[in-house]
């Protein structure tokens, strides 16, 4: 598959991830949402009640489910594609080596970012209450209020969106990443943009994913962009604007020798 290809089947794949993964994270969000009792509602606890009901792990499912999903599914292309001439990939097994590396990796790559995600809900949520209290509602009305809203197509709808694009892309790419591992080749990978006019570039952007595009390093080795570093595009681990909405995708390359047969690690 030339790199055209693989492109032009990531932005179509990238697509129908990205709207599963915004099914996962909205019904995630409504949900933890759901789970504040809303009828307990007081001008004087409403922070208190919030953060109570919305406590640190509760948003660790949703991002294991989203990243499970796009992660595996996309892994198992990649892992096939990498051994095609051997038919060595094994997806039952990936499978089960996939979920333990993704519990230690929610753990230790994404805790801050979950950790984010559930502060901006909780701001969220506060600052529809205060609206209501600078309105001069009742509290019986505000908490009525917040039920509706929680429960209706509109809550939370434009940042569902945004987190699921920058996690789509993550999620994939670490799938993608972790079934190169499972490979028994040498392999190089490969930084492949959209191409097209929603790229990240300078001088608008700080990052240039443009000119990223077709560059080649070792397997473990990192991209550079402008200062950062990442193992793949969407690493969690680089600054926030060179990953959210990213849409870049990473292939892989195996090596052959002069007779063109596969090098083994």
């Amino acid at each position: 598959m030339t790199t055209d290809q693989y492109r032009r089947r990531w932005l179509r794949l990238q697509k129908a991830y990205e709207k599963r993964a915004f099914t996962i994270f909205r019904k995630g969000f409504q949900t933890t949402a759901n789970k504040v009792p809303w009828d307990n509602l007081q001008t004087w606890n409403y922070v208190q009640l919030i953060e109570a009901n919305i406590p640190l792990n509760a948003l660790d499912d949703v991002y294991f489910d989203a990243y499970f999903l796009i992660g595996f599914n996309h892994g198992q292309l990649v892992g096939k594609s990498i051994n095609k001439d051997t038919k060595a990939f094994i997806p039952e097994t990936f499978s089960r080596v996939f979920r333990n590396l993704l519990i230690e990796f929610l753990k230790s790559s994404l805790g801050q970012r979950i950790t984010s995600v559930r502060q901006s809900l909780i701001a969220y949520l506060l600052e529809e209450i205060e609206k209501g209290i600078r309105e001069g509602l009742d509290v019986r009305e505000i908490a009525s209020n917040m039920k509706n809203l929680v429960n209706s197509r509109s809550f939370y709808r434009w940042q569902a969106l945004r987190i699921a694009r920058t996690e789509t892309t993550a999620a994939a790419n670490y799938g993608a990443i972790s079934a190169a591992e499972e490979s028994s080749f040498v392999i190089e990978k490969i930084w492949i943009s959209g191409q097209d006019a929603r790229v990240r570039r300078r001088p608008k952007s700080d990052y240039d994913h443009l000119e990223l595009n077709g560059t080649i390093v070792a397997q473990n080795a990192l991209f550079e962009d402008n200062g950062a570093f990442l193992l793949y595009p969407g690493d969690p681990s680089a600054p926030a604007g060179a990953v959210i909405n990213c849409r870049c995708s990473v292939n892989f390359i195996p090596k052959r020798d002069a007779m063109g047969r596969l090098v083994s690690k």
